[in-house]
């Protein structure tokens, strides 16, 4: 139990985003035979590149592993390399999923947040924020991958997080062409939102400085069909909070893929 409880304070802790930046996670493959074990890690970091941590359920409020057939909720193994073997249900596109538990953080260095808030579209939002700190933030965070098992095809769901990405578009399609991805914040299209579009090659374990994109008017962000490789949109919504004992409050949103 002890060991139990410290692995839960240690992911807590470095998921802090004043000490790391985005939470995704990263298949070992994006395309599989039917059949074959699909292999994930759970990483935290900047750019990319992170270490990978063990899944422990009870910090999330939902983690699940679907297909277009059926929901399967995810479970402890014990095991962190990797964090999830799973095997495939049928064909097509499959998704794991994870919403996680809200966490408290305080922010002693107000500099160190307004940059944060830069690096993430959202510096603007900051203006009211105290000159002189701590700064307390409430943080949630949502994670989902697309993975594609065989030649079937697939559409992505969503999964009732407050902020959310769903493709729109099979990234594993047949024909290349523009993929479209909408973000949504409390189940409603998310227009103007600042994105971190992280890209390379699939398999690199180099890191990708982040492309600065914007979602339209409807959520929607769309990519050419040049854009190719390892990809990651990231997305963090921050808003004052309504509370006396808080002052923000973050949702951070990330999918990754492949094409």
């Amino acid at each position: 139990m002890f060991r139990l409880r410290t692995m839960v304070a240690c992911l807590i802790a470095m998921a802090s985003p004043a000490i790391s930046h985005e939470f995704w996670i990263q298949p070992k493959a994006y395309t599989l035979e039917p059949g074959s074990p699909l292999e994930a890690d759970i990483r935290i970091g900047a750019n990319f590149v992170g270490p990978d941590y063990i899944f422990i359920p009870n910090g999330y409020d939902l983690a699940v592993f679907a297909s277009a057939s059926e929901v399967q909720t995810l479970e402890f193994t014990g095991r962190d390399k990797p964090s999830f073997t799973l095997l495939p249900i049928g064909t097509g596109l499959h998704t794991i999923a994870l919403i996680s538990n809200g966490n408290m953080l305080t922010h002693t260095d107000v500099a160190a947040f307004r940059k944060f808030a830069e690096e993430v579209g959202r510096l603007d939002e900051t203006a009211t924020a105290r000159a002189d700190g701590p700064i307390k933030e409430a943080y949630f965070r949502f994670a989902k991958t697309l993975v594609n098992v065989g030649d079937a095809a697939g559409a992505d769901r969503a999964f009732g997080a407050i902020y959310e990405w769903v493709a729109l578009d099979d990234p594993y399609g047949i024909s290349p062409g523009p993929i479209r991805f909408q973000l949504f914040y409390n189940q409603e299209p998310a227009p103007d939102q600042p994105v971190q579009m992280f890209n390379r090659d699939v398999g690199s374990p180099s890191e990708a400085p982040p492309v600065h994109l914007t979602t339209d008017a409807d959520g929607v962000l769309t990519l050419p069909k040049d854009t190719v490789g390892e990809i990651m949109l990231n997305s963090v919504k921050l808003l004052p909070a309504d509370r006396a004992d808080l002052d923000w409050v973050s949702y951070w949103a990330s999918v990754t893929f492949a094409r």
